[in-house]
């Protein structure tokens, strides 16, 4: 008997005891970025779904006027990956935001983009979570 409830003691410990965050970059980051552009930039992370991956929605602004959107997805580890997109959300060809969510300090982000659009233009952006 005293096998017994050790036994069930220790599923009951294992199975309660994930610290693991499922969402751990939600929020809003925000920060430069510079380049052959410059501005500010902001964004937001969200879950949904229970999804091991976050979903990011955000805009660079320019300071020459003018903001780009861009939509992106953000692993567990914190690898960004996504694309200026239109006033629709469709994804604008040959453009490219990547960057990563540093993982011993989740509240820094830092990454390049480019735009092949008018002509190339491209840069690095950096930020943290607000």
């Amino acid at each position: 008997m005293k096998k017994f409830s050790l036994l069930i003691l220790s599923v009951l410990l294992l199975s309660c005891s994930s610290d693991e965050d499922v969402e751990p970059f939600k929020g809003t980051f925000s920060g430069y970025y510079s380049g052959d552009d410059t501005g500010t930039w902001e964004m937001d992370i969200i879950y949904e779904n229970g999804e091991g991956s976050g979903t990011i929605n955000g805009t660079f602004k320019s300071n020459n006027g003018g903001n780009k959107a861009f939509s992106a997805s953000v692993s567990p580890s914190g690898r960004i990956v996504g694309s200026f997109v239109d006033e629709n959300k469709s994804t604008i060809y040959d453009t490219n935001l990547s960057g990563e969510i540093d993982k011993s300090y989740k509240n820094a982000v830092s990454g390049t983009w480019y735009n092949n659009v008018n002509g190339v233009s491209n840069g690095k952006w950096i930020g943290e979570r607000n």
